[in-house]
């Protein structure tokens, strides 16, 4: 059994050579890892920093980060309801290094005064990618090589011969993965299939063309350095446009381009050591330079990505065209490369180009040339040199000889984004908008669909009208100087309303200054504030005026009065108010029964005083008495005969009695007079 399982940068690339019984691991560990990537990996969380709302900004910005990097991923991706997104905005990458593919391929020039610059024909000067990942390098004069995606070489290594080209200055695949060759020596463009199979040139005056790439709908854009221009064909091979530039932005010796999918055209003027940029219509939109302060010294080759980052090789202090001239080369032109170039990548973005470049730099020496490798890489053709020396034991005496070894590897830097953002126009106030992401959008840096989840159900509310709030009216209130007045609490008299947010959450916001409980001791502006959901604010406020409290004012009635009536049965009600008119002689008294009034039975007496803005009453009980006994007239001394021994029965004389009083009236006398002996007592003498 043979088998070779590689384990590399996601669970998802494994890659195996297996046969017989090894197959059954290999499945083992791809259905495990791939559950374990399932259950723990490859989601997107939308945020924003209005969450959770609601908010008064609209247009506010969402954040739609992935828990890894991403490709592929559009505005058209999202869905919204209740708004539309705008400025959709990719976030820098962090370009970090991923890995060295491998060797294309090497050479070394001995270091002598007469140097053979024969092997300096296998230096790779163009590389790019198919669909597949398959690379196709362009060497100086060894021809074209095709390598497989992690590097090694095809088993039909050298696809095209050297023999079909003169001084090939540039290399692109089109969609189906044609190769196209800059054939500057003999002023063409030539076309393979992917086997290295001629199918025919493009010629229509090109003069010493440098740079050939693809557009996105498979348009050939040639850098035409020696007619200084830009020249554009179809897929017939039919010239469709030119672009040159004017005036100040005349182009002088284009050598590489890039095309982005808006058919922008970025343009290496390296006569004016600068790029220039021209929209689809070859209108001049824009310049990287130094002179501009983009920091950028020697620009090589560009390309631009899906996402609009623009990627220039920055050779630092090395011509591009001179170190392509490696016939000619001095071993002593070569030292720059070992010594340092100061070489790096410059990462632009096209949404923004006076923003300062991102640098990549780890593990570059000189990028040669850049490509995009699927699905989310940028692969540097890097060249980097050393010195070797050998011992030559072929002569009478053993020599120590000096190389100049120079390498192109094609290393790798993942470029693909994590993050992204875009504003959100939320249509209707109160009405939430919601967004979400389904699962499968895009594709991760193994061209694995991703996420495997779905996002999160975003959703925010819009809120920008303040609530409204009525104060109490003014009011004042008495207090005593020296030890202050006590804020009430007024809120439960403030009305409050809002278009979004109940009033029973907005009386949870609603502050009251001075607070209540709050000890003041003057006149006071009190403060009201009300706060909905979204922080909408409003206020209003009324003044609260303190007067010194008086002293307070209190009448005491008199107790409980007995009083007699007179001959008459009556009593004339007298003025109880005269002792408190003493006392309070600002004030205005009241009395019921009035004083004059006359009475025949007992009564409550009450009395009503103001004095100034303060009022008291109380009330005593008056009782009345008889005290006049009634009058009595007997009638006159009467004899009367008996018989002794049966005695004499008195009579009832009270008839003959005469009675009368001031308060009884003669029948209820006549109730209660009394004869003794009584009537019908027998008495003996």
């Amino acid at each position: 059994m043979n088998c070779k399982i590689t384990y590399k940068v996601s669970p998802h690339n494994l890659l195996e050579y297996c046969s017989g019984l090894g197959r059954m691991l290999v499945v083992f560990f791809v259905v495990y890892f791939s559950s374990w990537g399932l259950l723990g990996q490859n989601v997107v969380t939308i945020s924003s920093p209005e969450d959770p709302g609601p908010t008064q900004q609209n247009p506010v910005e969402i954040t739609f980060e992935f828990d890894q990097t991403i490709n592929y991923f559009e505005e058209s991706h999202i869905n919204v309801d209740g708004g539309n997104l705008s400025n959709f905005y990719v976030k820098t990458p962090t370009y970090g290094y991923e890995a060295n593919l491998g060797r294309l391929n090497q050479f070394r020039i001995q270091v002598t005064s007469n140097p053979d610059p024969g092997p300096a024909r296998n230096a790779v000067i163009a590389f790019d990618f198919n669909s597949s990942g398959r690379i196709y390098s362009l060497t100086l004069d060894s021809g074209v090589y095709a390598h497989h995606s992690n590097g090694t070489a095809d088993v039909k290594n050298d696809i095209i011969s050297p023999d079909d080209f003169n001084d090939p200055r540039d290399l692109a695949l089109d969609s189906q993965g044609n190769i196209y060759i800059a054939d500057s020596g003999n002023d063409r463009i030539r076309i393979y299939s992917s086997a290295g199979n001629h199918i025919k040139d493009l010629e229509g005056g090109l003069n010493s063309p440098f740079g050939v790439v693809m557009g996105p709908d498979d348009r050939i854009y040639v850098a035409d350095s020696g007619n200084d221009r830009v020249v554009i064909f179809d897929q017939s091979g039919a010239e469709i446009g030119i672009i040159t530039g004017t005036g100040a932005q005349a182009l002088d010796n284009p050598i590489r381009l890039a095309v982005d999918e808006d058919q922008n055209v970025y343009v290496n003027d390296i006569g004016n050591t600068r790029v220039q940029i021209f929209d689809s219509n070859g209108d001049y939109t824009g310049t990287i330079s130094n002179a501009s302060g983009d920091n950028i010294q020697t620009p090589g080759s560009i390309l631009v990505d899906e996402n609009g980052f623009i990627y220039i090789a920055d050779l630092g202090n090395i011509n591009l065209e001179d170190f392509l001239d490696f016939e000619n080369a001095d071993p002593l032109d070569l030292l720059p490369l070992i010594t340092g170039t100061d070489a790096s990548v410059k990462v632009f973005r096209r949404d923004d180009l006076d923003s300062p470049p991102e640098v990549i730099s780890n593990n570059i020496n000189i990028p040669i040339d850049l490509a995009l490798k699927p699905c989310g890489y940028l692969a540097v053709n890097n060249a980097d040199a050393s010195i070797e020396d050998e011992w030559d034991y072929s002569g009478w005496l053993p020599s120590l000889k000096f190389f100049i070894k120079v390498i192109f590897d094609a290393k790798t830097y993942n470029i693909l984004p994590d993050t992204f953002t875009a504003d959100l126009t939320i249509t209707e106030q109160c009405e939430a908008a919601t967004i979400n992401i389904p699962a499968g959008v895009g594709v991760d840096a193994e061209c694995n669909s991703t996420p495997n989840q779905a996002s999160n159900n975003f959703s925010l509310v819009w809120d920008e009208t303040p609530p409204v709030i009525d104060c109490p009216a003014a009011r004042a209130e008495a207090f005593d100087p020296e030890v202050g007045f006590e804020v009430p609490d007024y809120r439960s008299e403030v009305v409050v309303s809002d278009n979004c947010t109940s009033e029973a959450e907005l009386r949870q916001n609603l502050v009251q200054t001075p607070a209540p409980g709050v000890t003041i001791y003057a006149n006071q502006q009190i403060t009201f504030t009300v706060e909905d959901a979204a922080e909408n604010i409003d206020n209003c406020n009324f003044q609260l005026t303190l007067t010194e409290e008086e002293e307070p004012f209190e009448i005491d009635c008199p107790p409980t009065q007995e009083e007699i009536f007179d001959e008459n049965c009556q009593f004339e009600v007298p003025n109880y108010t005269t002792e408190m008119a003493a006392e309070f002689p600002d004030a205005e008294f009241s009395q019921s029964p009035e004083a004059g009034t006359f009475l025949s039975a007992s009564t409550s007496v009450s009395i009503s005083a103001t004095n100034g803005s303060q009022s008291d009453s109380c009330n005593f009980q008056l009782n009345l008495e008889d005290l006049t006994p009634p009058l009595i007239d007997c009638p006159a001394a009467k004899a009367e005969t008996f018989d002794p021994e049966v005695g004499f029965e008195v009579p009832d004389y009270r008839s003959e009695a005469e009675v009368s009083d001031n308060c009884n009236s003669e029948e209820e006398l006549r109730q209660n007079l009394i004869q003794t002996p009584a009537a019908g007592a027998i008495i003996y003498e």
